[in-house]
Parts: C-alpha cells; structure tokens; sequence
C-alpha cells in the first residue's frame, strides 16, 4: 500500500502534458494578436509622425508659398502675425484674387479658426480670415 500506482503516474503526466499543450496554444493566439495590434499601432505612429511633420512646418510653409507671392503686396492684403497664427485682412479685394488666395489656403494645411467675406459688388470682395498653426 506504500506504493503509488504506476498507472496513476502516467495519467497524472498525461493530463499535466494536455493542460500544458492548452494553455501554450492560448498563449500563441494571444501572442498573434498582440503582434497584429503591435503592427496597426505602428502603422498609425508613422501616419502622426508624418501628420506632426506636415504642421511642424505650417508657418514656412505660408511664409513660402503666400505670404511672400508679390500679389499679396499688391494688393493691399494685409498679414498680421500673431504667435500662433495668422490674421488676414483685406478691402475692395479683385474676386480673382480672392479666389487664387482662397484656393491656396483651403489647398494648404493650415486650420482655418474664421473666416468671413462681404462682397462689396460684382467685382470686389473684402475678406477677414484667421488661420492658426
């Protein structure tokens, strides 16, 4: 009676080895899905990075490509830096003019915080505009 049945070992090790195989293929699946979350959460880190880098250089850009256009100057229109943005304000302003500094804003990457135009008649416009970075 002091002896532990042979049998009773190979069961006992039998069951241990089945748990084990259960608990190993749980921890797979947990593994492949970790990974698959680990993936789109990189995917959307190189997409902010990006985001980040296209309104890091929001202000050089608007120097470069409107601020410093000559129909801005001549014109009348008049830019008013402010430290995290822009104010934009112009009288008796042509509607083609209007319409190109439109299109290369609303073209650009810049947040819009207002923006208001009264046409004065058929051919001249004012316009208050206020773009933050």
């Amino acid at each position: 009676m002091n002896q532990i049945n042979p049998f009773y070992i190979i069961v006992l090790s039998i069951v241990i080895v089945v748990f084990l195989f259960f608990k190993i293929s749980n921890l797979e699946n947990s593994l492949n899905e970790a990974k698959k979350s680990f993936q789109e959460t990189k995917k959307v880190a190189f997409e902010l990075k990006a985001y980040k880098n296209a309104f890091k250089k929001t202000k050089q850009n608007f120097k470069r490509e409107i601020a410093n256009k000559y129909w801005i100057k001549k014109n009348n229109i008049i830019l008013n830096y402010i430290p995290n943005g822009v104010n934009i304000k112009a009288n008796k302003l042509n509607l083609d003019i209007l319409n190109k500094l439109s299109s290369r804003i609303f073209n650009g990457v810049y947040k819009i915080k207002s923006f208001n135009i009264q046409t004065k008649d058929n051919k001249t416009a004012s316009l208050e505009m206020s773009l933050q970075w």
